[in-house]
Parts: C-alpha cells; sequence; structure tokens
C-alpha cells in the first residue's frame, strides 16, 4: 500500500489528472519575459503601417521580434494569431521565438478557437488548416510536438467547430467523446489525414484516456493487493492503450509505461 501511495504522489507530480486541462503536458511559458510592461510599445508602433497584409501571409517590415511582440499584444488578432505566426515561422533563433510564442498562445482559450477550423487565407488545398502550415514552415524535429499541442490545446478548449472545418475534425471530436478505447481508437484510425497528423492524434487519444483509466484505479478503495490479487478492468484497459501504442512513431510519455509497470509491485 505504502509504494502505491507513492507511486500516485510521484504520478500527480507530471500529469494533470483534469481531463480539461490536457495542455498541462506542455509547459506553460510567460510572454511577460518579452512583452512591454506598459503601453509605451502600441502607442510607439501605431503608425508604422499594419501588422500583416491583408492577406494574413508576411509580417511587416519592422523587425521580426518587434512583430512577434506585436503579434502578442494587439488586440483583435488573438484568433488569427497562430496562423500568421505558422505563415511567418521561423527555426531557430537565441531564444526560440516561434516556439515560445506557439505555447504561450496554446495556453489561452481566445487563441484557440478555430485549432481544427480552415484558415483566414487559403492558397490552395495545402494551406488549408493550421497543421497544413506546421507541416509546410515549421522544422521536422519540431513537428510532432507542436502536432500535439495544437491537438491539446483544441481538447483543452473545446470550442464550437466553425462553418468551416478540417475534413477530419468532426471525426475527432466523436472520438474525443468516447469511453471506450476500441471505438476511439477506429475513429482515429479512419481520420482523413496524413500519416503523421493521424500518429500525432492517436498518441493524444491514447493519453487522454491513460488519465481516465488511472482516475478509475485510484477511486477503488480497498486496494486489492499480494501476489493473487487480479487486476481490476481499469488496470486492464490501461495495459491495453499502452499496448496498442507501441508503434515506432507513436510516442507517448514514458511514464505511462513506468506506471504500468506498479502494477506488478504491489
Amino acid at each position: 500500500m505504502q509504494n502505491w501511495i507513492l507511486r500516485k504522489r510521484k504520478l500527480s507530480n507530471w500529469i494533470d489528472l483534469s481531463l480539461a486541462s490536457q495542455t498541462k503536458l506542455i509547459p506553460s511559458l510567460s510572454l511577460t519575459t518579452v512583452l512591454p510592461n506598459s503601453e509605451e510599445f502600441l502607442v510607439s508602433t501605431a503608425n508604422a503601417g499594419p501588422l500583416v497584409n491583408s492577406l494574413l501571409m508576411f509580417f511587416s517590415t519592422r523587425p521580426y521580434p518587434e512583430s512577434l511582440k506585436l503579434l502578442a499584444s494587439a488586440p483583435g488578432m488573438e484568433p488569427r494569431a497562430l496562423e500568421i505566426l505558422l505563415r511567418n515561422w521561423r527555426h531557430g533563433g537565441e531564444t526560440g521565438e516561434c516556439i515560445m510564442y506557439a505555447k504561450s498562445f496554446l495556453q489561452q482559450s481566445q487563441y484557440c478557437q478555430a485549432i481544427v477550423g480552415v484558415n483566414w487565407t487559403r492558397w490552395n488545398h495545402s494551406d488549408e488548416t493550421l497543421f497544413d502550415l506546421v507541416d509546410q514552415n515549421v522544422s521536422y524535429e519540431e513537428r510532432s510536438s507542436l502536432t500535439k499541442a495544437l491537438l491539446r490545446a483544441g481538447l483543452r478548449f473545446q470550442h464550437d467547430l466553425a462553418p468551416l472545418n478540417a475534413p477530419w475534425a468532426a471525426r475527432w471530436r466523436e472520438a474525443l467523446r468516447q469511453t471506450d478505447w476500441f471505438q476511439a481508437k477506429g475513429l482515429v484510425l479512419g481520420l482523413d489525414a496524413g500519416d503523421r497528423l493521424r500518429e500525432c492524434a492517436f498518441a493524444v487519444l491514447a493519453e487522454r484516456l491513460l488519465v481516465k483509466e488511472v482516475e478509475s484505479i485510484w477511486s477503488i478503495r480497498p486496494r486489492p493487493t499480494g501476489p493473487d490479487r487480479t487486476f481490476v478492468p481499469a488496470e486492464r484497459e490501461y495495459a491495453l492503450i499502452l499496448q496498442d501504442s507501441q508503434e515506432p512513431k507513436v510516442e507517448l510519455d514514458e511514464r505511462f509505461a513506468k506506471y504500468l509497470l506498479g502494477f506488478f509491485h504491489d
């Protein structure tokens, strides 16, 4: 029993069991260190021309860091900010500016109103959604993590679907409503999306249901113990989800697997 309580405490240190807070798996980031603390910045740039052109394609001629700061502070830009950021994405930088701003935006509801919607600007079928822009503009090393961050933010806030959405949006929302892993998995595997997006969606869905199973396991009182104890349904379901997530391209946090090992040491 003491081992069980210790594992529970350790797990609670890295995962928020509220199903409405899945994005807490993303490090929380504040822009207070890069944004001005007064209105002087906005006043100084008010007469310098628009932030982006009418097609939301390019920043103005301001220096790039200045444009980022203005994007994060300009009133009314929140619903379009992620698209603008992704269309103007730059790799690296001394502070990893783009990924820093993206993570901050994804922690705030007003920036996540159209995660699975179509973009404000669409030149062709290859740039219809934020996920398309990730594939086009974000470095290969960051694509999967940023795709998962977008999906988790959509899961966390779950704004109503817009009139126009990604072709897979409705099926993804249906998968998130499922409590049965078999049903949810089938819906995700059938998403009308590319392989990488489908793999990331599979991982986010698996994490969500693993958290639910942990909640169920913790709710059992008294805890069954001893070498001959039988495993409760939630433990079996947890193990099944992990087993189905062993595909090389489905990346779950390794601590989910370590937690499973604790089932055998009570």
